[in-house]
């Protein structure tokens, strides 16, 4: 089974006791892959599991930026059936303010990215939070294609439940 988690705060220490966990009952059957924002959330998830695979948001998309382009986004579109994304990144409150060129690679590189993720790992669960940015949304559309399941916290960022 292979899980990736979404390891961003607020669910990093969750998602990494959660992996830890699956990794003792599955053993040798179980891999667990991370998806971070930045080196620190990186740097976080590897001091707590050493040998993760991780994903970085945004050094992927530095390192590839200049390869994301309109006709990029408007393939990824017709590929993943969800045109026009654009009623989705105009919800995005991320991304609402945020110029033209900017959006069109954020968007291309999202797709990029989970992908490259997901068509070259076989992932079979995506634990990330409700779907409520674009790249939460990416996730879920491209999983489908793929085959994974995408899986989600009921609580909101920095939210709690109360079980009592």
């Amino acid at each position: 089974m292979n899980i990736c988690f979404l390891a961003r705060p607020s669910f990093d220490v969750y998602s990494t006791e959660i992996y830890k966990k699956l990794k003792t009952m599955y053993k040798g059957e179980f891999n667990g892959f991370f998806i971070t924002s930045n080196d620190k959330e990186t740097k976080f998830v590897k001091d707590r599991i050493p040998e993760a695979s991780v994903w970085e948001t945004s050094a992927y998309l530095r390192k590839n930026w200049n390869s994301f382009n309109l006709e990029k986004l408007i393939a990824f579109e017709k590929k993943y059936d969800c045109a026009p994304i654009w009623k989705y990144i105009y919800t995005d409150r991320f991304l609402i303010n945020r110029d033209y060129e900017y959006v069109v690679k954020i968007t291309a590189g999202l797709f990029s990215f989970f992908e490259e993720i997901f068509s070259q790992n076989k992932i079979n669960f995506y634990f990330s939070e409700t779907v409520a940015t674009l790249q939460c949304y990416i996730a879920y559309i491209v999983g489908k294609k793929y085959n994974t399941r995408y899986l989600c916290q009921m609580c909101a960022r920095g939210g709690s439940l109360d079980t009592t």
